[in-house]
This record gives C-alpha cells, structure tokens and sequence, in this order.
C-alpha cells in the first residue's frame, strides 16, 4: 500500500509540476485502469474514482484554470474517447460538445 501511495504523490506531483509551467490541458491516459488489483477486471475501481476525484479537487484549489482531460479506449469501439474529467462523475465526451 506504501507503494500505491508513492505512486499517487508522484502524479499529484507531475500534474502540479505541469500546471506551474504553464500547461493548460493535462490529458491522463487509460483513466479507467489508473488502478490494478487481482482478481477484478481493473477497469473503473472505486479507487479509480478516488485518485480522479482528489487530483480534480487539488486542481481546482490550486491551478483552477487547468483542465484535466481523460482518454480510455473503450472495449467494442476501437477509438480512444476524450473527455474532461469532472469531480463527482463521468467523463464528460467531447463528442457531445
């Protein structure tokens, strides 16, 4: 567990990173798979929702202006999907934009 959290600072650390150097959008790849754990699929774990929730919030706090955007290919489509990631919810599509 020591790990997973190491793990999570390191990202918080590289979206803060981004963010004071001026990036606007920061894309995070593969959302729905962000955590592993045997014996389940490893697709949207409520952990999953946790790190999202806590990165959204932390950038809301201290780079408002940021916007962090998530892609997963989803099985059946073939096509990666992009969306902004919202605090409390699904993605929210740019195809629906």
């Amino acid at each position: 567990m020591a790990e997973c959290s190491c793990q999570i600072v390191r990202c918080c650390h590289n979206f803060l990173y981004l963010a004071n150097r001026g990036v606007d959008v920061i894309r995070i790849d593969a959302v729905p798979y962000i955590w592993k754990e045997i014996g389940t699929c490893c697709r949207n774990l409520p952990q999953v929702h946790t790190i999202v929730r806590m990165m959204r919030l932390i950038g809301q706090i201290v780079c408002p202006s940021v916007i962090l955007l998530g892609e997963s290919v989803n099985p059946g489509e073939g096509s990666p999907s992009s969306g902004f990631l919202r605090p409390n919810g699904p993605l929210f599509s740019w195809r629906a934009m």
